[in-house]
């Protein structure tokens, strides 16, 4: 690259001191147009970027490969060799890491602005809200109960329309960005084509049938959780989903035990009771039918009918308990336990397998951008601010200088490759705005703020005996609320309270007091007290007013929790809850489309088979002989005598989606689960228990295990070690900047919470996963080397043999051919195979690759075209 553009003159700095020529100091931020490029010069010590053009000559950072020390301007800046669309499409590529995300980012220029287009953060943000608005029809939608929310079918066939179109866009756009065999070999592209085929051909078939009143279904509203899952930006879902696969796989042959077991224990108490006339207490026969025998023992494994299903054998005969408690001792506490430990080591191991690919794909992109903007094999800090500067844009060159020394190795003035694999962690961990110590009144009231006064408040605030009267406050409060003297004292706790939020906000500054969560709790909670108890002290309030004053006072003891986390013991437990709110939101998705699936499905099985009563007449379901009551048993008399009616579950039913979600948890809890799904099989028939039971499988043997094994793994890891290494490397030469730097100016930190799901997964297996990645680079290095040698001889048996028998020799080698494998969450760019020593670092892998590879194809592996020979 020249030393700067032709038309640039050569520039002075400010103090009149001749500078190099076409540079000027970093600060200047000034955008000079020469012709047809752009020089763009970054104030990065003040932490502003310019927006890039495509035509721009990039002129930031330093002559010197070695950053400054901490405290001290960026020097001169020079033109850099690096062109600058390698520097975007490095920056992007990165941007994928951090997300993180298999990249599939084109090297086609024009095509790079669609690809960072379709990762704009307000089309990801559209594309979940469109999803959730897609989920919420079925609020609007038949059947729709006692909610009174049923919109016209013109007006939920409208909104649905306008979000399958945007799903429809969305996925030309990925189709647009891939080629078209690797975008159909994706079979979540595969099966959202299908889906969307299908809800519109069905939506087409039920808007006919509904207007000319004939039967219909809408069976692909089942389907809506698909959009929550086969995006790909839902890759963690996705992730979640395929944990619960490989559970199954892995409890499979136990649950086939469990079965056995049930069968072999119903066949036996058929066997003794079929000739004794037993029954329960509701006039049931007891123990006559193997179905039935084996749909009691199912429900006995989950403890939620013990011990009334064996009362009728053990009132005839207390030898008989023998085999209910042998039963009990081998499935509940035995097998299921076993279920469970299988579960964690199947979630285990597959969790290690996914984050290891996900290592594989980052590294293979990190290998990408190194190539991209490194020079003579290393990374020189001028190229590292300029990718740097676009990655993390509201940067400071402070926080750059600090990325760029936890990356390098000590003493080094450059980025290896080895050291720049430390990348992918790097990208997780998030470098925040620390408290400042300069606040709106120190700036605005100086000599106010510093007074003695002023610095006597500030000393109390500090003070710890002053936390500590707030902890002994919160408490006390609680306590009064509990005996019910709350009328009498709370206006004194509130004063309290009032004092210690405007005392800290005072002390700490506005800015710093709201950057704490829990403050933002107590201003919020302590505030609307406030002002609802001024409000009932001048007027009365209504019952639902005064609901709403006894909430907030409740919600107040909410601080408890913090309380409990300044004492140590509790510190692990609520510190683990808060690092893995990402991770706990994933299975909270997870279950959100489970029960979205099979609440659909239960309310066009079980919709409207339960009358709900009539409201406007006195008395309820618990009041017996009332007027209410007596509508509502006459008009479900397939429930009288049933337990069902006993307690009176009739709002537990399917005729909407928020009562269907609602009695999918009760489920879930499992208490009473058995009186529920009798009752719909009274209802209708005895096939029904399918439903119920593929819903206890799922949600309660599967997805509650995996997430039970999640927090036994995440929990476990707290205690072991809460920071990362790299997270300690960070905050040594965080401490060093800031050390250097004067009041007032803007400071970081490391943020105790990472930034993605991965990064905690990666926090739990790191020390494994990368000991595996580090065995698989080394046999690849082995085996690239023997294809190596394997080439030559072919080549030197070619020279003499003929051409039919070089092909041949060539061929055998072809075992050692590298093939790029493109998972169903890695879009590749181009499906290529490379061989031998010719292949891209990236690229590399295994024989087992190749076989597996072969195998997939149908393919000898032997085999290889004409052009690869």
């Amino acid at each position: 690259a020249p030393p700067h553009p032709p038309t640039m003159q050569p520039e002075r700095r400010a103090s009149g001191r001749a500078s190099q020529p076409g540079v000027r100091p970093v600060g200047s931020r000034t955008l000079r147009h020469a012709g047809n490029s752009v020089t763009a010069l970054v104030n990065l010590a003040a932490g502003e970027a310019t927006a890039w053009s495509d035509d721009e000559l990039v002129v930031v950072s330093a002559l010197d490969s070695r950053p400054p020390s901490p405290g001290a301007p960026e020097p001169a800046a020079s033109l850099s060799p690096i062109p600058l669309e390698r520097l975007k499409l490095a920056a992007v590529i990165l941007e994928d890491v951090m997300a993180p995300r298999a990249s599939f980012c084109p090297n086609n220029p024009d095509r790079l602005d669609a690809y960072v287009m379709y990762h704009k953060w307000w089309l990801r943000y559209m594309l979940n809200f469109l999803v959730l608005v897609v989920l919420a029809l079925a609020v609007f939608e038949k059947p729709n109960g006692n909610l009174g929310l049923e919109l016209p079918l013109a007006a939920t066939t409208l909104v649905e329309v306008v979000c399958l179109g945007f799903f429809a866009l969305r996925l030309l756009h990925l189709r647009y960005l891939t080629p078209s065999t690797a975008f159909w070999h994706d079979k979540k592209n595969v099966l959202l084509t299908i889906v969307l085929a299908s809800t519109f051909v069905d939506m087409v078939a039920f808007v006919v049938t509904e207007t000319h009143g004939a039967w219909n279904i809408r069976w692909t509203r089942c389907l809506r959780p698909v959009f929550l899952a086969a995006f790909s930006d839902y890759r963690q879902v996705r992730r979640g989903f395929r944990t619960i696969r490989r559970a199954f796989a892995g409890v499979a042959s136990v649950l086939i035990l469990v079965a056995v077991t049930i069968a072999l224990f119903a066949l036996l108490l058929v066997q003794l009771f079929k000739h004794k006339d037993l029954q329960y207490y509701q006039g049931n026969a007891f123990m006559r039918s193997w179905p039935d025998t084996f749909w009691q023992l199912y429900i006995l494994i989950t403890s939620a009918n013990f011990p009334d299903v064996m009362m009728p054998a053990y009132a005839h005969s207390k030898i008989y308990a023998i085999i209910f408690l042998l039963f009990i001792v081998l499935t509940m506490y035995v097998f299921l336990s076993i279920v469970l430990a299988v579960v964690y080591n199947n979630y285990r191991e597959g969790l290690k397998g996914e984050l290891t690919n996900t290592i594989k794909v980052a590294r293979k992109d990190l290998r990408r951008v190194f190539s991209l903007i490194a020079i003579d094999n290393t990374i020189l800090y001028r190229e590292w601010v300029l990718t740097m500067a676009r990655v993390f844009p509201r940067y400071e060159s402070a926080r750059i200088r600090v990325m760029w020394r936890a990356v390098c190795s000590p003493g080094a003035d450059a980025i290896t490759l080895s050291d720049f694999y430390k990348m992918y962690e790097l990208l997780q961990i998030r470098l925040v705005s620390a408290s400042s110590d300069v606040t709106l009144l120190d700036r605005w009231f100086p000599t106010c703020f510093h007074s003695r006064p002023s610095k006597l408040v500030k000393s109390i605030i500090r003070h710890r005996w002053f936390k500590y009267s707030v902890s002994v406050a919160i408490i006390l409060n609680a306590v009064v609320i509990a005996v019910g003297w709350d009328e009498l004292l709370d206006p004194l706790f509130l004063t309290f309270f009032n004092l210690e939020v405007f005392g800290k906000m005072y002390t700490y500054g506005t800015r710093n007091f709201f950057r704490g969560a829990w403050n933002c709790f107590d201003f919020v909670v302590i505030e609307v007290a406030t002002v609802l108890s001024v409000y009932d002290s001048v007027i009365e309030l209504d019952d639902r007013e005064q609901s709403l004053v006894d909430f907030f006072l409740v919600v107040r003891l909410m601080r408890l929790f913090k309380v409990l986390g300044t004492v140590e013991r509790f510190q692990d437990v609520l510190e683990t809850v808060f690092r893995l709110g990402p991770a706990i939101s994933m299975f909270g998705i997870m279950v959100l489309a489970v029960y979205y699936a099979f609440a659909i499905v239960g309310m066009e099985l079980f919709g409207g088979r339960i009358y709900e009563g009539n409201h406007t007449l006195a008395g309820n379901i618990m009041v017996r002989d009332s007027p209410f009551w007596a509508d509502i048993t006459a008009r479900n008399p397939l429930l009288q005598g049933s337990d069902f009616e006993l307690f009176g579950y009739y709002p537990n039913n399917f005729n909407d989606v928020l009562s269907a979600f609602v009695l999918l948890f009760e489920l879930t809890v499992v208490n009473q689960w058995h009186v529920l799904s009798d009752g719909f099989v009274l209802l209708t028939s005895k096939a029904a228990r399918v439903y119920f039971l593929a819903f206890h499988l799922t949600a309660v043997i599967l997805i509650l295990n995996v997430f039970i094994a999640f927090i036994l793994e995440a929990f476990l890891l707290q205690l072991e070690a809460a920071t990362t290494d790299l997270q300690n490397e960070l905050q040594r030469h965080i401490e060093r900047e800031l050390s250097a730097m004067s009041k007032g100016e803007r400071k970081f930190k490391v943020a105790a919470k990472l930034r993605t799901t991965d990064a905690i997964f990666y926090k739990m297996f790191s020390t494994e996963v990368l000991e595996k990645i580090e065995e698989d680079d080394a046999e690849s290095q082995d085996f690239d080397s023997l294809g190596h040698q394997a080439e030559q001889v072919a080549e030197a048996e070619a020279v003499d043999l003929p051409r039919r028998h070089s092909s041949a020799a060539v061929a055998s080698c072809s075992e050692h051919a590298v093939h790029l494998e493109w998972s169903e969450d890695t879009p590749p760019e181009e499906a290529t195979v490379a061989n031998g020593p010719d292949a891209v670092a990236g690229n590399r892998t295994d024989s087992r690759t190749a076989r597996r590879h072969a195998a997939r194809t149908k393919r000898p592996l032997s085999t290889l075209t004409e052009s690869t020979a």
